[in-house]
């Protein structure tokens, strides 16, 4: 199945194989860059939720997933918006790929807002426990 919108998520299967679910966030970030109508927001959600579609895998996303939707959040991040900051750092927590850690501790320096700070902070913990094995 190709994506042709997000609503074609919700025909998904709840958990994807990690090949096919790299090939579906792909798809769905090249359907918000060319979709203006979904709010920034919800675009966070759309992927944030997708994400959580893959099976537990010592893998996780590949490096071409990961810089895609690094670049999308790059483009599309709202450091004054509650929803878009929980969506995107569960997304940033998952990413496999160089420049996750840098935007975070730039976001974490130029952020005036304590619960941005609070929720990137804890995105960073999460990202540094999973490279040490879960420790």
């Amino acid at each position: 199945m190709k994506l042709r919108n997000i609503n074609d998520i919700q025909s998904l299967p709840s958990v994807l194989g990690l090949k096919e679910l790299n090939q579906y966030l792909i798809q769905l970030i090249e359907i918000l860059e060319n979709d203006n109508t979904i709010s920034q927001a919800q675009a966070a959600e759309e992927i944030n939720n997708l994400i959580s579609y893959q099976c537990f895998n010592e893998e996780g996303l590949s490096e071409e997933t990961s810089l895609k939707i690094l670049n999308w959040i790059k483009s599309n991040y709202e450091p004054q918006n509650k929803d878009s900051i929980e969506c995107n750092s569960g997304s940033l927590a998952n990413l496999n790929c160089y420049g996750v850690e840098e935007f975070i501790n730039e976001r974490i320096e130029k952020s005036n807002w304590e619960f941005e700070k609070n929720e990137l902070v804890d995105c960073l913990k999460e990202i540094k426990e999973s490279k040490n094995g879960g420790e």
